[in-house]
């Protein structure tokens, strides 16, 4: 009985563990699209849920691009100056989860290995040197950045 106690501990430490490299592999795989996404923001929209090989394993993911909302609530501000300041602010949402082929599932449900990641950022792709000389080299970059410096319609 003893050595049955002692091999369930073991098997559910090893098993417990796995789980959390998985997690910890969602988690990275997120945050490098995520970081991707800032870069390129055209680089990985033909390839949305599509399963990526990461770590040994393939993993699911989602993408979810959203403007930043201003909450003003109990505070005296005008609403309009505050829309107006933070309308180049988005907010990405990236989900990652095991993948079926890997023991995982088609949607990322409860007990899949899965991580979420969400970064809130300036359009303006000063984030560093490479970001802002990836957005200038092609025409629709150039219009993206003169659209995020003067708004749309202008």
């Amino acid at each position: 009985m003893v050595v049955a106690g002692v091999t369930g501990a073991a098997s559910f430490m090893v098993a417990d563990q796995r789980r959390d490299e998985l997690r910890l592999a969602a988690m990275e795989l997120a945050h490098r699209i995520v970081l991707q996404h800032l870069d390129d923001q055209d680089a990985m929209s033909g390839q949305k849920g599509l399963p990526i090989d990461y770590a040994g394993v393939r993993f699911r993911w989602d993408l979810q691009v959203q403007d930043l909302k201003v909450e003003t609530d109990g505070v005296e501000v005008d609403r309009d100056r505050a829309r107006e300041a933070f309308k180049r602010f988005k907010r990405v949402s990236v989900r990652v989860w095991l993948s079926e082929e890997s023991g995982g599932s088609t949607l990322p449900i409860t007990g899949v290995p899965r991580a979420s990641l969400s970064r809130v950022y300036d359009v303006l792709p000063f984030r560093n040197p490479d970001s802002f000389g990836t957005m200038i080299e092609t025409e629709r970059g150039i219009q993206d950045l003169l659209r995020a410096l003067t708004g749309p319609g202008q």
